[in-house]
């Protein structure tokens, strides 16, 4: 374990955590024990059996007191227990219809304008009545139907019980022992606080707290009962009333084994008088259950799993999550149990009411031993000397040999099944076209060459230092007088592959050089790795030796070859930034190899929609002199810094600038736009070529970039684009002829968001994708192109494929081992600390969950205050994740008045603590500009030692993917997520570094039935986080989705393959082409139901129906134009969904997507302070 990684752990736990602790639960002998939270404060002695005597409220508030005798802790200040603590209490029973109590008075007659603090904390607090009645509606109908027992008390505002069920196996059973501790709390009469006002003498007498602990034990060896009420057997309070209820089912599974389901309850049973004096706070129980010989005979609970040998995909989780078992079930608590080997039962399980879970960490650096990687240098593969190469070869043949000796292993460990032995086979099929590719680097000279020159460009782009440089201005009147400072160089400790990139790249060289091998071509590849692990260089890799290969085959052969497409806009422009660095490697090495690769340039296309860059010449015109505008420019062109040397590009962001420079390193001209470094020592520079870089739809037509990346969503706007040049990015000429090679990989980022309505609509339009990037220079053989996807979170992917692409055969990669800790290319490395820590907050007794946030922001702001700088890093940027926009601005209010207000009650009470303003936040959303979100993304950078780091970031699903900040390692999520796949990747975005291990914090809702239960389930849920990961759902051919998009395929599978004529006009009705599509769609949805596992008997009618429906209406309304024309009184046969263009006229039109999202019309409402008049009337 580093150095770092170490440190950031103990301050996580030893800080971050103790602090949360110490908020919302408080001293935790359970937290102290297993993940070495502390009181790291100093506190000061106090004899409380006698008379103690303060002046001022100030002198109080100097220390944090603990008990002379026993070290416990006192509460101080106006602090009672039940408003200090939220999380962990077991209120006396029917409690909710007794008013506060008010057998304990507060003075109220202390004049310290500092106990505002504390007076704004009773008004978080003052809620708790007023939410009663929307509490108890919310859980009207939480219950668990697998029990008939009475456990409405663990779900009441104030929880009065909590419960775990187990499973035991009954001829074994002798005993249950169950024993509860935590706190109960007792007042301190001899305080008195005396000061002046106006020289007047005044004193008050308040009330402080002092901690006892609490323990005690119930047993029994009666189980023949479906029911039992135990009494302690042992108690340190005889008088505190705790009672443990037994309730017990018995059940007979498949194999005919008699089990005993035991759910066992804690009560509070004190009468109720006051909270503060009759609840047991800190609550914390376990249970044991033994035989004879004191062995536990708790069992795994059952579970519905599935056995359907077709299942696979449920069969792999299965075999994958064997060994993660569930012990218990909580109710009202979360439950957790000693963790266990696989053979073993646990010792025992307890009740965690602040559930804590460490997820290891996948790491894909994989050691052959523990001083020697099996990272293969990109410096040694790219050499022209032999001798390096080949030790290079024998890197990437290391990694097979040791893959091949893992299988054999675990061959030899596993009792064979059909389902492991599917696991297996997978591996052996993937590691024999590892091997295969690698026999062709050894066999074919440009083949090598090709692979040589790729991890060049890989090398160069991995190695560049290219952080973001501003210009400083020696002469802040000339705007052309610029010092940009030292030139970056390299860094030399990069330039290495991970051992699952470079296996990727090499099991897929055959299909990428021999493309009639339909076998390999039609396979879709599934990159599926965790978040943070490198997917992405993986497919770069294999996108640039695509790239390079088809130029070494024919120089002149310069079409587009590679598109990429994302399904959010920050993603798009994101990974256009970073495929920007590789495609300037890739045209600088073919400019040192013009006479084997061509003298046209490699270049890079952004091809998204008019709202995040210019489409058409109007576009260009109208973002050019926005960007010159003096007043609030935008830089709609994306380039923000030369991708190359980092030098600062769009707009100077720096005060000292001359006036009027806010467009460094853009150019349009003619309308065109293009790109240079403003750093005349970048080989990028306007003298030395310029960027290899385009961002608008005219040029990306003309130009027809080597790799274009854009958003899914543009494809919708091929039905549009009449008298455009988009057929030219598919190399056919205006007739519609096969003049160039059409793109030969298509790379699909983070697959699981294709799906649902969207994925249905995409469907849809992958059928003519496909056509359109065919190969059909051979009459007699059509290749398809090479799809690859990838994602972290996906189930049921084949289903999804095959509905999604029309293809039967896919391939997961890294294959999956046979446990989910182990596939070879990711392994768990939980022993070194480097997982992330979760954590479940659950508040019931509060009441609003705003207050709860409150608590929660605030003790993770506060928190790493008392750290080093260097060490509050980690830690200092607070993460926060909202399902909903409304949620989001719900909490900007609390950031306002609430949380300000809370951090000055914290600090009261921590005086040892430094002050915090939360002052420095920021929005991440989708409402932010193409212009701010990388300024957004460039803020969060700022380290503590940098200076100026941004406070707090609140973030809605913009932040699911696409943001990779190194430094980030602490979030908040604000409410259970709708999906496992939100989840898991919102909270990739934290602790993404082995050094920096993450911490997230989960505030769950009690007014939500889903939030409790996966609180109940906290342990069970993490443990098992991807197998949780709901299936997706895409159906192309259902009549809704057909009925919004097939006419929009149609459209544009005729203009982009019919000739000049078709192009402008859809009449005369083009028989040929619509005959096409009909059997390109018609053979696309007889394939999938012929493949489908559960058939949808509609799918093939469905399609015929509503196409000859459109073909109908084609036919019969003759129209002469495909689009709106303002000068034209024809109505044309498609209009913009939801628009206003046929608000009068003819009717007889296809209201048509100009996306796959907004399938619903939208309206405008203008608010306005203008009356009808007499007159309009």
């Amino acid at each position: 374990m580093s150095r770092n990684n170490s440190i950031h752990k103990e301050n996580r736990n030893k800080h971050i955590l103790s602090g949360l602790v110490s908020e919302l639960f408080g001293p935790s002998d359970y937290h102290k024990d297993v993940f070495g939270t502390s009181d790291y404060q100093e506190s000061v002695a106090l004899d409380i059996s006698e008379k103690h005597v303060f002046k001022g409220w100030e002198q109080v508030r100097e220390n944090i007191y603990r008990q002379k005798d026993n070290g416990e802790e006192i509460l101080s200040g106006k602090d009672t227990p039940s408003k200090r603590y939220s999380v962990g209490i077991l209120y006396p029973p029917n409690q909710q219809d007794v008013p506060e109590d008010s057998s304990v008075n507060e003075d109220e007659d202390e004049d310290d304008s500092s106990e505002s603090y504390i007076e704004g904390e009773n008004e978080f607090l003052d809620v708790l009545d007023e939410e009663d009645s929307e509490y108890e509606e919310g859980l009207s109908d939480y219950e668990d139907n697998d029990l008939d027992y009475d456990l409405t008390t663990s779900n009441q505002l104030l929880q009065s019980s909590a419960g775990l069920s187990i499973c035991v196996a009954e001829d074994k059973l002798s005993l249950i022992k169950i024993k509860v501790s935590g706190g109960v709390y007792r007042p301190i009469n001899n305080i008195e606080i005396i000061w002046k006002k106006e020289d007047e003498p005044l004193s008050s007498k308040p009330i402080w707290w002092a901690r006892q602990s609490f323990y005690s034990v119930f047993e029994t060896v009666d189980f023949q009962n479906n029911y039992l009420e135990l009494r302690p057997a042992e108690s340190s309070h005889p008088d505190f009333k705790i009672v443990v209820k037994i309730y017990k089912k018995t059940i007979i599974s498949s194999s005919n084994v008699k089990d005993c389901i035991f759910t066992i309850v804690v009560m509070n049973d004190n009468d109720f008088s006051d909270k503060n004096t009759q609840s047991l706070f800190q609550t914390y129980f376990e249970i044991i259950a033994s035989d004879d010989e004191g062995n536990s005979v708790i069992k795994p609970y059952p579970e519905n799993t599935t056995n359907d040998e077709n299942d696979y995909d449920g069969l792999m989780l299965k075999q994958l999550y064997s060994n993660k078992k569930v012990y218990a079930i909580g109710h009202g608590v979360s439950a957790d149990w000693q963790s266990v080997k696989k053979t073993l039962s646990p010792e025992k399980v307890f009740a965690s009411f602040l559930p804590v879970y460490e997820l290891p960490l996948i790491s894909p650096d994989i050691k052959k031993s523990e001083s020697e990687k099996l990272a293969p240098s990109m410096r040694l593969l790219s050499s022209s000397d032999n001798e390096q190469w080949n030790e290079g070869l024998r890197q990437i043949l290391e990694i097979l040999e040791e893959y091949d000796a893992w299988i054999s292993l675990k061959q030899d460990e596993i009792e064979d099944s059909k389902i492991t032995k599917r696991i297996l086979d997978d591996c052996n099929i993937a590691l024999e076209r590892m091997k295969d590719g690698l026999n062709l680097l050894h066999e074919n000279e440009n083949i090598q060459k090709a692979f040589k020159w790729m991890n060049e460009a890989m090398l160069n782009q991995q190695t560049r230092i290219n952080d973001l440089r501003h210009p400083t201005f020696p002469d802040e009147k000339d705007a052309n007088n610029q010092d940009w400072g030292q030139y970056p160089g390299t860094d030399l400790n990069k330039g290495y592959w991970r051992a699952f990139q470079i296996a990727f790249i090499v099991m897929n060289l055959r299909s990428i050089v021999e493309p009639d091998r339909q076998d390999l071509r039609e396979n879709v590849e599934l990159i599926w790795f965790p978040t943070g692990g490198g997917k992405t260089e993986a497919y770069f890799g294999l996108a640039a030796f695509s790239i390079l290969w088809r130029r070494l085959s024919d120089p002149a052969d310069t079409g587009t070859d590679v598109i990429m497409r994302y399904t959010l806009r920050l993603l798009t422009t994101q990974q256009y930034q970073r495929a920007s660095s590789l495609i300037c490697a890739l045209d600088l090495l073919r400019k040192n190899h013009e006479s084997e690769l061509g003298t046209e340039r490699i270049t890079l296309g952004l091809w998204i929609g008019s709202g995040s860059s210019p489409n058409t010449i109007d576009d260009i015109k109208n973002a050019w002199s926005k960007l010159r505008s003096t007043k609030d420019p935008q830089n709609k062109f994306v380039v923000n810094q030369c991708p190359w040397c980092g030098a600062e590009m769009g707009i100077s962001r720096l005060k000292k600038t001359p006036k009027g420079l806010t467009h460094l390193g853009i150019d349009v001209a003619l309308g065109e736009v293009s790109f240079f470094c403003p750093d005349e020592r970048c080989d990028f520079s306007l003298g030395n070529g310029k960027l290899p870089l385009y961002v608008d739809d005219q040029s990306i037509k003309a130009r027809q970039p080597s790799m274009i990346i854009g958003t899914i969503d543009k494809l919708a706007l091929l039905a549009f684009e009449t008298g455009s040049d988009s057929h030219l990015v598919f190399g056919k000429d205006i007739e519609g002829n096969q003049v160039t090679k059409p793109p030969s990989l298509i790379i699909q980022d983070e697959l699981h968001l294709i799906s649902g309505p969207l994925g249905s609509i995409a469907g849809i339009w992958e059928s003519i994708i496909e056509d359109f990037c065919s190969d059909y220079s051979d009459p007699n053989l059509a290749i398809k192109p090479k799809i690859i996807c990838s994602t972290a979170t996906i189930r049921k992917y084949e289903e999804q494929i095959l509905s999604l692409y029309g293809r039967r055969e896919s391939t997961l990669f890294p294959p999956p081992g046979i446990d989910s800790s182990d596939s070879f290319f990711g392994k768990e490395v939980s022993k070194n600390g480097s997982g992330k820590l979760f954590v479940g907050v659950l508040t019931p007794s509060i009441g609003s969950n705003l207050v709860a946030q409150t608590r929660v922001f605030t003790s993770l702001l506060q928190s790493p205050t008392n750290l080093q700088v260097d060490e509050q890093d980690p830690w200092y940027t607070l993460m926060i994740f909202f399902n909903s926009l409304r949620e989001l601005g719900g909490a900007e209010t609390l950031f306002q008045t609430d949380v300000p207000d809370y951090l000055g009650v914290y600090k009261d009470r921590h005086p040892n603590k430094k002050p915090r303003y939360a002052n420095y936040r920021l929005r991440l959303t989708g409402e932010l500009s193409n212009d701010e979100l990388p300024r957004t993304l460039e803020q969060l950078e700022n380290s503590t030692l940098d200076g100026n780091p941004v406070d707090v970031c609140m973030a809605t699903n913009i932040l699911e993917v696409g943001v990779d900040i190194q430094r980030l390692s602490l979030m908040s999520v604000v409410g259970q997520p709708k999906t496992t796949s939100t989840y898991i990747q919102a909270t990739g975005r934290v602790g993404r570094g082995q050094d920096r291990p993450g911490m997230i914090v989960t505030i769950f809702s009690p007014f939500k039935p889903r939030d409790r239960s996966h609180y109940e389930k906290f342990r069970t849920y993490h443990e098992t986080l991807y197998s949780q990961v709901e299936p997706t759902s895409v159906t192309p051919f259902s009549s809704p989705a057909l009925e919004k998009a097939l006419h929009a395929a149609l459209i544009a599978y005729v203009k982009i393959n019919g000739n000049k004529s078709t192009k402008d006009s859809p009449d005369p009705f083009p028989e040929t082409l619509v005959k096409d599509f009909y059997q390109l769609m018609e053979k696309r949805a007889e394939f999938i139901f012929a493949n489908q596992e559960y058939k949808d008997p509609d799918l093939v009618s469905n399609l015929k129906k509503i196409l000859d429906k459109r073909v109908g209406q084609w036919k019969r309304w003759q129209k002469q134009d495909w689009e709106y024309k303002k000068n034209k009184k024809q109505y044309p046969l498609i209009v913009r969904a939801g628009s206003d263009e046929t608000s009068s006229g003819d009717t007889n039109v296809w209201s048509t997507m100009m996306n796959m999202r907004n399938v619903d019309p939208e309206c405008k409402l203008k608010i306005t302070a203008d009356y009808i008049s007499e007159e309009d009337n």
